[in-house]
């Protein structure tokens, strides 16, 4: 049987993604200091450092697939996708984005890459491509992924490098054709009635969704972050360009969650949220229609994306090339490989299921 290999099995995304996987596959889940809360049987585990590049070898060797939820992207994606391709592996990233496509590429280094297959980006650009899929052309996109699990260092590492390598650009929109410019934040209520404040947010995803629709309005949003981390953020990237050690940023970031989990002290909320709103022309009428994507954990929504792509591969094979998980699934496969999960799905306020047809809500056939 092909293997399936985790690496960083026991991190928030990790432990879910092998335990999803283990009941289908052949399972090897690689840690390195913290041993893991629960240990499947079937499971093969390998103790060992990313970093020990003779071990990390062996351990994707014998893979067919390895998904890496080990370290920051930025920092280890390269040289983990790189042993793939010296192995043959086929390469899954839960974030990676365009950052590391432009690696591979400017190294031209063979193989079969999948990045972008996580909650955000990933589930994200599933549901925006799903609603504008269903109109003749499209008006307007627009969207926000709020997710109160307090983030690991290695995700915080991350978002801070993205800023710096063109994954996303704060208080920018699209509209008319151009990119514009408006830092002004919004207070935005999510579907349980909470206030967050947000800031618009111009990523590659929505750049993405943007040259495939051709919407006139696109704009994603993300929580603002507040002056204290603000701060903290601007040092690290100071830090970071005067050292170009990321060692700095990891310091940094140690702060930021510290920080976050000062904030969260006391209080017993978590849970992500996905929302997607859109607009146009249908039936030859003008519409408008919306989604809600809810699960206790965003670490739960990557591992539901991960074991989709996963499952697709699996089934079809993949012919060599860097991929996206918007070019391997769609929306409706996530929902239907992850039925009786927890992960609750509204359309236009409904509450949505898998149909014989699709998924069904007040105007028919999304």
């Amino acid at each position: 049987m092909k293997k399936v290999g985790v690496l960083g099995c026991t991190g928030e995304i990790g432990k879910r993604i092998v335990e999803l996987l283990q009941k289908n596959y052949s399972v090897k889940a690689g840690f390195h200091k913290v041993n893991p809360d629960k240990m499947w049987s079937s499971v093969e585990y390998s103790q060992f450092d990313i970093h020990d590049r003779k071990r990390l070898t062996f351990f994707i060797q014998e893979c067919y697939i390895v998904i890496n939820c080990a370290g920051a992207s930025f920092i280890d994606g390269m040289y983990v996708a790189q042993i793939c391709s010296d192995t043959g592996a086929i390469y899954i990233d839960p974030f990676g984005a365009n950052y590391l496509e432009q690696e591979i590429r400017k190294a031209n280094v063979p193989g079969t890459f999948i990045l972008s297959c996580g909650c955000f980006p990933g589930f994200t650009g599933l549901a925006m491509k799903y609603l504008c899929d269903s109109y003749e052309s499209v008006n307007s996109i627009s969207g926000i992924c709020i997710d109160r699990q307090i983030p690991g260092v290695n995700g915080i590492i991350d978002f801070i490098i993205s800023g710096l390598k063109g994954f996303g650009e704060t208080s920018y929109y699209y509209y008319a054709g151009n990119k514009k410019y408006d830092d002004k934040q919004e207070n935005f209520r999510d579907y349980d009635g909470k206030e967050v404040e947000i800031q618009k947010y111009f990523t590659t995803e929505i750049a993405d969704v943007i040259n495939k629709f051709s919407p006139r309005k696109a704009i994603w949003y993300t929580p603002a972050l507040g002056r204290e981390i603000t701060e903290i953020m601007q040092k690290a990237v100071v830090g970071y360009i005067q050292t170009e050690q990321y060692i700095s940023i990891f310091i940094y970031a140690q702060k930021i969650q510290k920080l976050i989990e000062e904030k969260s002290r006391g209080e017993c909320e978590t849970g992500c949220e996905i929302n997607i709103w859109s607009s146009g022309l249908s039936g030859g009428k003008q519409r408008e229609r919306s989604i809600v994507i809810k699960s206790s954990f965003g670490s739960s929504l990557t591992a539901a994306v991960l074991d989709t792509v996963t499952a697709k591969i699996m089934e079809k094979g993949l012919t060599p090339g860097i991929y996206y998980a918007t070019d391997i699934i769609s929306m409706l496969d996530v929902i239907k490989q992850n039925v009786n999960r927890e992960i609750n799905y509204y359309c236009n306020d409904e509450s949505i299921n898998i149909g014989t047809e699709g998924i069904v809500y007040e105007e028919g056939i999304l």
